[in-house]
């Protein structure tokens, strides 16, 4: 597999054989896997080492040692076009390969990568470097953004993600049972259960997967993909056409991209050097939750959110605000990037302050999370009223 299009030939290929035995047998044979497509944030920039793309990718794709695992270095391998790499990993469950397109964004920070082994231990595998090398990172993709790729084709299901045991476990109770997930596929009565459970229980109906059907409108419908894209950047697809899967993919990746670069450029303090020194610019990010949905416990919320564990990945050390004032300051620090942040947390607002070097991404890690794990009636304004996370719809 040396270039783009063996590789797309093969993958399109592969999505019509899965395709085809789905809507034979109504089931996938052992041997068969669908084809994965995964969005990775790459910090390529930072990496004043490495000498060439092949040996930053060894470095950020080695898997460090862990419960008593040896470290384990993948095999980049250069193919004849610029930007394509096959990555190979000896694991002891057994091999995986991924195939990574460094040039499909054209400010080289987004990457697409592309797979055919088991879905499971991939999954396992990234999520392992995400933990680990600060130079990888998986996308968060929030509710609204999930609902309005979905809406560019046509309704075939949905899956919820929402658990408040973490709060629940710090809380004290003893049988922690605050958790709503479910996934119904189907066809567009789909989206009416959607409603109906919305209605009934907004604050957990957190969309963490969709299932569509996409065509590109200029090649007509007998070009399509089936899509099942899950709110980390992970697409799993069957079909007819991988060049629709691509436009879908390219559509995503963009307006992800659009919104992490606004909020580094708006939210993200920094100083501009003037005349009479300068001055910090750069303005808070401020989440807030519907009237009716509090923090009911400052000290367990922080004690959850800047510990330092998953999915957050925050840690600080909360103090109180001014006297009289019911709120709690925290100087953070990004585990992933090592950037440094600060919050002011009260009942019924949070604010986000991503001091110099901080990632856009880290927001949409937060912001994403927050309505997974606490709540969904929570939005994200900036000082003038504007939503910062957008759904994307053109």
């Amino acid at each position: 597999m040396e270039t783009r299009r063996e590789l797309f030939d093969y993958l399109e290929e592969q999505m019509n054989r899965a395709y085809r035995q789905v809507l034979q047998t109504a089931r996938l044979e052992r041997e068969s896997t669908y084809v994965k497509t995964y969005m990775l944030e790459f910090d390529w920039n930072s990496d004043g080492g490495a000498s060439s793309e092949a040996e930053f990718l060894s470095s950020a794709l080695t898997v460090p040692p862990a419960g008593g695992a040896h470290e384990c270095a993948p095999a980049v391998i250069e193919t004849k076009e610029r930007g394509f790499f096959i990555v190979d990993w000896q694991r002891p469950s057994g091999p995986l390969r991924l195939y990574l397109d460094t040039t499909s964004d054209p400010h080289r920070r987004f990457w697409l990568a592309y797979s055919l082994s088991d879905a499971a231990r991939t999954d396992i595998l990234l999520d392992q470097l995400a933990r680990a090398r600060p130079r990888l990172d998986r996308v968060w993709l929030w509710p609204d953004l999930l609902r309005a790729v979905q809406a560019k084709g046509e309704f075939r299901g949905f899956g919820l993600d929402y658990d408040y045991r973490r709060f629940e476990a710090k809380e004290g109770k003893r049988d922690s049972t605050d958790y709503f997930k479910a996934q119904f596929w189907g066809g567009a009565e789909t989206e009416q259960v959607l409603d109906f459970i919305e209605g009934k229980f907004r604050k957990k109906t957190v969309i963490g997967k969709v299932r569509m059907k996409y065509w590109d409108p200029e090649n007509g419908d007998q070009d399509f993909s089936l899509e099942d894209i899950k709110y980390n950047g992970k697409f799993t697809t069957r079909g007819t056409s991988f060049g629709t899967h691509q436009v879908l993919v390219s559509w995503l990746r963009d307006r992800y991209e659009e919104t992490i670069q606004r909020i580094e450029q708006a939210h993200v303090t920094r100083t501009t050097p003037r005349a009479d020194g300068g001055s910090p610019e750069g303005d808070p990010i401020y989440f807030v939750f519907d009237e009716g949905q509090q923090i009911p416990n400052l000290d367990v919320f922080c004690e959850v959110v800047f510990s330092g564990h998953l999915p957050f990945r925050l840690w600080g050390i909360p103090r109180a605000t001014a006297a009289g004032d019911d709120g709690r300051l925290v100087s953070a620090v990004d585990l992933h990037t090592g950037s440094k942040l600060s919050f002011e947390i009260y009942q019924d607002m949070m604010c986000m302050y991503l001091h110099q070097g901080a990632c856009g991404n880290t927001a949409a890690r937060f912001f994403t999370n927050i309505q997974h794990a606490f709540s969904r009636l929570v939005r994200a304004e900036d000082n003038e009223g504007h939503i910062v996370f957008q759904s994307g719809h053109d």
